[in-house]
This record gives C-alpha cells, structure tokens and sequence, in this order.
C-alpha cells in the first residue's frame, strides 16, 4: 500500500471544496490531475474515499476517517518543515493578499526581510479591496490576507496591525474657507469604492455634519483618488502615511475640518488549520515591518 503526499493533499482539497473543480482551483492544477490523484489514492487503498449527492462530493465513512489522519499528517509534516529543515534552502511559497495601501507603503521592506529569511521563496502577490481580499481567503485561494477589518469566518485566525490614520487633503489651487461646510458641498468627496465599509461610514459622517447635497466620486484606486485631489476635482480623506511625500513636494495640501474618519484597523487573516509556517512566520514579519514604518512615520511627523 503506497501513497503520497500530493495525493493526500488533493483528498483534503476535494474533501474541503466538496468537487473536483474548486479544489483544483486551489491547489493550481487541473481538474484531471487532481481526479488522477484521488483515483491513485483511492485505488492504494482499495476503498471508496467519496460519493456525489447533490452536485457536490461527499466523504464515505472510510473517506471521513482517512481526513482525520491525514489532516494530522499535514500538521506533522509543516512541523518537520519548520523545526528541521534549512530556511535558506527550502523552497516554499506564498500567495499574499494585500490591500493597495500596504502595497505603497511598507511591502518592500516585508518582501526584503521574507527573502532573506528564505531566499528560494516564491510570492504571489494580489493587492485587491479588502472585502475582496476577504473572499480570496476564505475561498483558499490565498495564503495570507492583509487587509482592512477581519475576515469573519471561524477557521480563520485575525492577527492586529497598527491601524492607519486618515486625513483630509486638497489640490494646492483649492481655496479653504473658514467654514467646512463650504468646501465641502463645494466640492466633490474623492473616495473609496462604494462596496467599502469605509465609504459607508463617511458617506453617513458627511450627511449627518453637512447634509445629503455632499457628491462624491468613489474609486477603487487610493492612488487614482490622490491623483485626483492633486489635480483639484475634488477633496479626499486618506492615508496620511500615503499622502505624506505628495504633501512635501506641494502636489497636495492638507486641511483639518474639525474632524476626520476613524482610523483604518488593519489585520493579518490566515487559516488556523492545516498550519503553514510560512504564513505563520510572514504575519510575524508583516507586524514586524508594520510597526516599523509607523514609528518611522510618527518620528518623521514629530520632527515637523
């Protein structure tokens, strides 16, 4: 009776996703290839590890069984990985979700401390919304999730970063009247995507403080927004660590209208089970790398 470790990867992939198709969505392989192993594994041990019903497949008894040992075999081989092999050696690999504003701020210095910890590693990243770097997890499609929020799903673990503050910036043309109000039903709000929490929350801010003649231009771009603002069409709140070298260099100016959103609280989201000490050692240096650049930031800001 032999079988592998591949095979048993793609049992708990079908056993998980319930089909053939989204496991193999999730282990990047086709469906064939993914069948080809369960048939392998299934005739190994001369059982029957699924059935269908209902559009989906379901584990038989025996199948049932096996998942718990293999699950178990999965967590003692990622252990054996982590304790006993060479960092600088092991090839791994890393599909990293993150949302746009850790991707212009301190990704290069968590890709940096990531190679050099395992030089033969391989990163997949994907900088999307947040709500989509949610889905992106949960579906398994991701390794790790950086993002705005948690991930509301019980399997997953959500790890805290420092959160981000916001503030509120205008093209060097725009006028800044004594009153807010002015400007702010003079001029459009530049904002975040309207599928956002975060746009929901200053939609309903600017309503209460200024009433519903507030327009806005929502993108799902924070990098089109600060374009935009720098050109004049409107006004935005955004990341102060983002906007900080367009307000050096005069691209844009900062206001304060007496009040400003809620900070970002930003999470690192992965699975709990199986483990996977790659990811597991990337929160670390994404906290790590995070913290940094806060401090870095908050230093830069108390020197002015």
């Amino acid at each position: 009776m032999q079988f592998t470790i591949d095979q048993l990867n793609a049992f708990i992939a079908v056993a998980r996703e319930r089909g053939v198709r989204r496991a193999a969505e999730t282990m990047r392989l086709s469906q064939p290839a993914v069948t080809a192993r369960i048939q392998a594994l299934e005739n190994a041990l001369a059982t029957r590890l699924f059935e269908r019903r209902g559009g989906g497949m379901s584990l038989t008894r025996r199948g049932a069984i096996l998942l718990r040992y293999a699950e178990e075999q999965m967590r003692l081989l990622d252990r054996i990985r982590r304790d006993v092999s060479e960092p600088s050696e092991v090839e791994v690999s890393l599909r990293l979700g993150i949302a746009e504003t850790i991707a212009l701020t301190w990704l290069p210095t968590f890709v940096a401390r990531m190679r050099h910890e395992f030089p033969k590693i391989e990163i997949e990243i994907s900088v999307d919304m947040s709500v989509n770097l949610s889905r992106s997890l949960i579906a398994q499609s991701l390794d790790l999730a950086i993002l705005v929020g948690l991930v509301s799903e019980p399997a997953v673990a959500n790890l805290p970063l420092p959160d981000v503050e916001l503030g509120w910036y205008a093209g060097p043309g725009v006028p800044i009247p004594d009153d807010p109000k002015d400007l702010f039903l003079s001029r459009p709000i530049i904002t975040f995507a309207r599928s956002t929490n975060s746009f929901h929350e200053l939609k309903s801010n600017l309503f209460d403080r200024y009433g519903t003649g507030v327009s806005f231009f929502s993108s799902t771009s924070l990098s089109a927004c600060l374009g935009m603002v720098a050109s004049g069409l409107g006004i935005a709140a955004l990341p102060k660590a983002l906007a900080r070298r367009d307000v050096e260099d005069g691209r844009v100016v900062s206001f304060d209208p007496g009040w400003r959103p809620s900070n970002w609280q930003f999470s690192a989201a992965l699975f709990r089970d199986p483990p996977n000490f790659v990811a597991e050692r990337a929160v670390e240096v994404a906290q790590w790398a995070a913290t940094d650049f806060d401090q870095e930031f908050r230093s830069i800001l108390i020197q002015k």
